[in-house]
């Protein structure tokens, strides 16, 4: 995860109340998934709105969003996702470790090549709800939930699927149908 803002104790909400729980989280997701579906078809197929002003909406909804949420607090993605390595995350860890390359390797990472991940769920860093390795973390984590990144529209299908599991990206989307000039079926 990136190093999201702490939430900020007398912050202003955003329009409608963001949703942290977890388990709230992935109910409401899945109970969206066919409104989200459309969404992300109406987004990529038929909003005139160019993809540089859809980047900076993402980014500000994101940022107020982030204003709310503890993403060291939720570490979702820790426990679920499958956190993909490269070579300088390889090496950044076994030197923080006092490990060589080959014995991370050996003892916390699966697959080769572009392929490679950490060989467990949750993520062997995450002790008592928290990163051990914060400063030193892949860069899969630093870059999470991807919200940031240019071409938001043409990488909605994996965000939908990881709405299921974070709160910001969940919060996010929410706000963006309503911020948008999308109108869901039930006359939204």
């Amino acid at each position: 995860m990136p190093d999201a803002p702490r939430p900020i104790p007398n912050a202003p909400r955003p329009a409608r109340r963001v949703i942290t729980d977890p388990a709230t989280v992935e109910q409401r997701a899945r109970d969206a998934a066919r409104e989200n579906v459309s969404f992300r078809a109406w987004l990529k197929f038929r909003c005139k709105t160019p993809d540089p002003e859809v980047d900076a909406l993402v980014r500000e909804t994101t940022d107020q969003v982030w204003r709310h949420i503890d993403c060291i607090a939720c570490a979702q993605c820790c426990r679920c996702l499958s956190i993909t390595l490269d070579d300088r995350d390889i090496a950044r860890l076994a030197r923080r470790l006092h490990l060589s390359i080959k014995q991370f390797t050996r003892r916390y990472v699966e697959g080769t090549g572009d392929q490679r991940a950490f060989n467990q769920r949750p993520c062997p860093f995450l002790q008592s709800g928290a990163c051990s390795v914060y400063s030193d973390r892949p860069q899969a984590c630093r870059d999470f939930p991807y919200l940031h990144d240019p071409g938001f529209r043409h990488r909605m299908l994996g965000l939908l699927e990881f709405s299921l599991l974070c709160p910001v990206i969940y919060n996010t989307l929410e706000l963006l149908k309503r911020r948008l000039p999308w109108r869901s079926r039930g006359g939204r």
